[in-house]
């Protein structure tokens, strides 16, 4: 099974993060063994929604954290079979597939659990003579058991209490011990099964296909015993008899241990330490039995291997990022990148978007991007430059852009446009998703800033909603308990920001930013870009 690696932009996805971690899964995989998957670590915006849409590419996977959960495992099939299956057959299945748990299903719901440990018990133990008729055996477990044919009578349940027997002795000395509903095993002797059948007997079976004569089986018809015809000997015959008891009749049926696909395998871990069973069922969310679990798959367990993609810091990547093996890097901002254990391929850029990192990777390898995947990039480039506004952008930006522009058949300006009306659309209803949309989180000095921003093409209207975005940011701070939150309502036509600052450090950002700051959000010509103009104010003010 090949190892998925999966690619990720930052929390609180935009443009440039989605659009990356797909194209460069892309490209890993014209360049590079694996399987790359991208994700996502929050909802889309509409930008990004409209993208997506426009270019033909479905939402990356969500994923919460990389905390490992059962479904992480390279798990086995499990070995599911009904309840009436014979002991025979289990054992058989068992040797067969080179397994020692079997699961006995109903409409894939999980109903009892049987192990071959339990099975061999099942040949040392002494059971009662009734136990076809206790365990409900199936003549059709008879009759593939003893490779029989059934020469009387109809496929059914042993549904008459008698013991298994032997006919030895000579009928007038098995009185007592052959009696009415017994299971009872005969040779070619005529006197003997007639005798059997005068004994009202459940079953008679016949060994080394014994040929009973007409006068018999119109007997055995009249008295309404079923004749079963085998090959086998008397010795195999009475010593494989008991295996046709169905394994559900074995199986344990109360107090299973199961686990779920969603759940995290330190729980996992724990509980199959406590315990000793050799295999554990798995179950899904609607409880079908999905899979079946061992120690072994707990060991062979290894971290999946991460790439982050637009961003380098733990605080903006998936929570338990820990749990995961970070294999590269590729960003255009400010380099404060968790540890690692081993080198890792780091890519970072002074750059305006991510984007044109990975557009630049396609050209260097002598690769042209699909016009879907040029599309997606180009998109990112103008979502992040605001189509070259933003002082991040360089020359680079513009031309990498042109050349992913004629590769997707688009006109640079005239889509922009289109890209910036599609994700600048908003109402009141919209303040509390956009304060906590495309918002980045950076620890300075020892204090937790937030730096959010969003886009519109009527400052004004954005402006006259200022109070608004002030209480949905103390709202978000009354949860997370951060110390600044700066945010940005950026007019991309207009180039300046509404610059709205919340939190306990407010003044003191505020002060360092304009001198002349009164209350409330303050609009800033030429402020465009959180990354250069925005968080080096914050990290100056702070220190």
């Amino acid at each position: 099974m090949k190892e998925t690696i999966y690619i990720t932009g930052h929390r609180n996805p935009d443009t440039d993060s989605i659009a990356s971690a797909i194209a460069y899964a892309d490209f890993k995989r014209q360049t590079s063994q694996g399987t790359y998957l991208p994700i996502r670590l929050g909802t889309l915006n509409k930008e990004t929604t409209y993208v997506l849409d426009r270019f033909g590419f479905q939402p990356p996977k969500l994923v919460e954290s990389m905390k490992a959960q059962v479904e992480d495992l390279d798990f086995d099939q499990a070995l599911c079979v009904g309840e009436t299956m014979s002991l025979y057959e289990a054992v058989n299945l068992l040797q067969e597939k080179q397994r020692h748990t079997l699961f006995i299903t109903e409409e894939d719901k999980l109903f009892g659990i049987v192990s071959l440990q339990d099975l061999w018990r099942s040949y040392g133990d002494v059971w009662a003579d009734e136990v076809l008729y206790d365990s409900q055996t199936p003549i059709e477990n008879i009759l593939k058991v003893l490779r029989g044919t059934l020469l009387v009578g109809q496929e059914d349940l042993v549904s008459r209490r008698g013991a298994m027997r032997v006919f030895a002795n000579a009928p007038e000395n098995s009185t007592n011990s052959i009696k009415e509903n017994d299971v009872v095993i005969v040779g070619d002797r005529e006197e003997y099964q007639d005798a059997a059948l005068d004994r009202r007997v459940s079953i008679m079976i016949l060994t080394r296909n014994a040929q009973p004569s007409k006068k018999i089986l119109q007997k055995a018809k009249k008295l309404d015993v079923m004749v079963v015809q085998t090959p086998l000997s008397t010795f195999m015959t009475a010593r494989l008899l008991p295996q046709a008891v169905p394994v559900g009749y074995q199986s344990s049926r109360s107090k299973l241990k199961v686990f779920y696909l969603d759940q995290d395998l330190d729980e996992v871990q724990e509980e199959v330490v406590k315990s000793r069973f050799a295999a554990y069922p798995v179950l899904d969310d609607q409880d079908r039995v999905v899979g079946s679990l061992s120690r072994a798959h707990l060991l062979a367990y290894k971290k999946p291997k991460l790439i982050l993609v637009d961003h380098n810091e733990s605080k903006q990547s998936v929570e338990d990022i820990e749990e995961a093996e970070i294999i590269e890097i590729i960003d255009h901002h400010r380099v404060a990148a968790p540890m690692s254990n081993e080198p890792i391929f780091f890519r970072n850029e002074p750059v305006g978007s991510t984007a044109s990192i990975i557009s630049k990777l396609y050209f260097e390898y002598g690769l042209e991007p699909s016009p879907k995947i040029a599309g997606l990039l180009l998109s990112a480039i103008l979502s992040d430059t605001l189509e070259f506004r933003s002082p991040t952008s360089i020359r680079q930006d513009e031309y990498l852009a042109d050349r992913l522009a004629k590769i997707a058949g688009l006109d640079i300006h005239t889509y922009a446009m289109e890209l910036f009306e599609a994700g600048t659309r908003f109402s009141k209803n919209d303040i509390g998703s956009l304060v906590r949309g495309d918002v980045k989180v950076f620890q300075v000095h020892g204090k937790q800033c937030r730096i959010g921003q969003a886009f519109t093409m009527n400052l004004e209207a954005g402006k006259s909603m200022e109070k608004d975005f002030s209480k949905a940011m103390l709202e978000v701070l009354a949860d997370t308990k951060e110390d600044v939150f700066a945010f940005m309502l950026t007019d991309i036509l207009k180039e300046e920001s509404l610059l709205i600052i919340e939190g306990p450090d407010k003044k003191t950002v505020q002060g360092y930013i304009s001198q002349n700051w009164k209350t409330g959000g303050k609009i800033i010509p030429k402020l465009l870009s959180r990354k250069k103009q925005v968080l080096p104010k914050v990290i100056e003010a702070l220190s």
